[in-house]
């Protein structure tokens, strides 16, 4: 059989389409890269700059989701931000990029940062945070009572057509000891990412007790439609004298039209602290409901509506 020429047109053929499938995909690559940087950039600006929390926080998310080193930096100064929930995402962000267990010690987190920022950087191993166990739940009655009740605000009207719900958290000592939800949330958050119309979808369960106290109401519209308005405020290093309670208020701002309204505690734990045992237990309470009052019945006119004839 004889041997092919190196010259020979199959065998120059087949080279010129080895080099133009390899051009092709340096290009490729050059171009993921470049719109990767790019679509990083601009979730960096929204994190950074958006006025709506809901925009920031699905930013936070996405940086998350790219796995780019290079939204670090950005995804710490997040940290600051005055959303709760930016917060949680960005540290979920940060525990998909480097691997390590965040938490909101923030002072923690960035002397970690200042030590390993150029190694990160460049790709080089980084030493591991230590990762501590939670603490088990303890034993024997609750050291927590948790309700969850509904109501009007004070300054609510009747008349207003766009009218709000209050909801009230009440958090109170069942023991005869100072009691404190613990300062340092423990290993993980929950990460949300946040729909059209209100909605959202949990992308991470938290898995660990947590410090902050969240509510959820479904509101029904007149046509039926449901709106999800979460919110959530931080009850970290609240410390409870025995048998005192605190209260949590949730304004929920309710659509026009609407026909019913529900709300529950979102499932997490809270890591409590009395003298020196600590343990965990789920702030649960029973979901409630609440509709618009029936509109006041007409009142009749004091004749019966109809004037009698008396006889001339």
């Amino acid at each position: 059989m004889q041997e092919e020429s190196p010259r020979s047109p199959g065998r120059l053929a087949r080279f010129q389409i080895a080099l133009t499938l390899a051009a092709a995909a340096v290009i490729l690559v050059a171009a993921w890269r470049t719109w990767g940087g790019r679509a990083v950039d601009q979730d960096l600006r929204t994190l950074r700059y958006a006025p709506d929390w809901k925009e920031r926080a699905n930013a936070a998310l996405r940086l998350g989701r790219g796995k780019r080193r290079e939204a670090v930096p950005g995804l710490f100064t997040a940290l600051a931000d005055k959303s709760l929930r930016v917060k949680k995402n960005s540290l979920w962000a940060l525990k998909e990029l480097t691997g390590q267990p965040w938490g909101l010690e923030e002072d923690e987190c960035r002397a970690w940062w200042e030590r390993n920022r150029a190694d990160f950087l460049a790709g080089r191993s980084t030493p591991d945070l230590p990762r501590p166990a939670p603490p088990p739940a303890h034993a024997g009655e609750p050291w927590l009572q948790v309700q969850l009740g509904l109501g009007a605000p004070p300054s609510a009207s009747p008349e207003a057509p766009r009218p709000s719900i209050v909801a009230r958290v009440t958090l109170r000592n069942r023991t005869q000891a100072q009691l404190t939800l613990a300062t340092r949330p423990v290993e993980a958050y929950d990460a949300l990412e946040f729909l059209p119309g209100g909605r959202f979808v949990s992308v991470a369960e938290p898995d660990a007790p947590l410090s902050y106290v969240e509510v959820s109401a479904e509101v029904v519209e007149a046509g039926g439609r449901t709106v999800e308005l979460p919110q959530s405020a931080s009850a970290a290093g609240l410390a409870l004298a025995p048998g005192a309670e605190f209260v949590l208020e949730f304004e929920l701002p309710v659509p026009q039209g609407w026909t019913r309204l529900r709300a529950r505690l979102l499932p997490a734990l809270a890591l409590l602290q009395k003298g020196d045992e600590l343990g965990t237990e789920p702030l649960a309470a029973p979901a409630m409901e609440w509709r618009p009052p029936a509109p006041p019945a007409p009142v009749p006119p004091a004749d019966g509506g109809s004037a009698a004839r008396r006889p001339g």
